[in-house]
């Protein structure tokens, strides 16, 4: 917790002293911006871990899917699926309901990246990610009155600063690329690249495109597309793992939470595509 705890000091000194302002040709990279989003998502993290800590056994599924995918919902669903080969006693409703707080706990935190930035230009996005959240909580409510046990212990949760140092080089090598990708094959060719990029991180994916709306390179409706894109890549990316490392009615089970969460998250968008137009 030391760790973490240096790391969210170094942030909050950049936030307070680094200009609000682009430093670069392009005008896309804001680093006092992108110093918050890290440090919003670093005291989030660390408050997960310390919750963790304090729950210790007692947290209950709902509780440690959702502390886990604060930490990493990837990492969190790889848990869960292996967990499905050997945990008996609460069964694949108890996996599916891990499952989907480790979707919410990515949803969140994806909503504050976007909430931290030019939160005029938007709050008109907010329903992609409220109407997901909102499915996510009411197939929570339906597998967990079918899960009999309350408790899964997964892995020991720990701050880490490898991932936060990554992902500041991602969201750096990202706007690179946007850019480029932007001159040479226009809106199209930046969804491509948020798909294949949210496959593996969703967040630096999310921060990048921010940036480039705060910077006015891409319209209101592409910010909307590129949002859903980025999400649905992720949905997709975790009902992989949970095929390939999860039992089969675990799979089955998720597969169906997926489609639900897709379903709104498509709902979320065309409502999107309402206020933008």
């Amino acid at each position: 917790m030391r760790k973490g705890a240096s790391v969210v000091v170094i942030l909050a000194v950049l936030v307070l002293f680094l200009p609000n302002r682009t430093i670069d040709p392009w005008h896309l990279l804001n680093l006092r911006k992108i110093c918050g989003i890290l440090l919003a998502l670093s005291v989030i993290q660390i408050l997960g871990i310390a919750l963790s800590r304090y729950l210790g056994k007692r947290a209950t599924t709902l509780m440690t899917g959702f502390l886990s995918g604060l930490i990493s919902s990837t990492m969190a669903t790889v848990a869960l699926a292996r967990k499905s080969h050997v945990h008996v006693h609460g069964g694949p409703s108890n996996e599916t309901v891990g499952f989907l707080a480790a979707t919410v706990a990515m949803l969140v935190e994806g909503l504050v990246v976007v909430l931290m930035g030019d939160l005029r230009k938007n709050v008109a996005v907010l329903p992609i990610f409220l109407l997901p959240l909102v499915m996510a909580g009411i197939l929570i409510a339906f597998y967990n009155r079918k899960s009999s046990t309350p408790e899964l212990q997964l892995p020991t949760l720990e701050f880490q600063l490898r991932p936060i140092m990554e992902l500041s080089l991602f969201i750096v090598f990202i706007l690179a690329l946007s850019k480029i990708l932007l001159q040479a094959f226009g809106t199209s060719g930046l969804m491509v690249q948020t798909f294949a990029t949210s496959l593996f991180e969703a967040h630096g994916a999310i921060i990048a495109n921010v940036q480039l709306r705060d910077a006015g390179r891409v319209s209101p409706s592409t910010f909307a597309i590129l949002l859903s894109v980025s999400l649905a890549a992720t949905f997709i990316s975790k009902v992989t793992l949970v095929n390939f490392l999860g039992t089969p009615s675990m799979r089955k089970k998720v597969l169906k939470c997926t489609a639900g969460l897709v379903a709104a998250l498509s709902l979320g968008w065309l409502s999107t595509t309402v206020f933008t137009l």
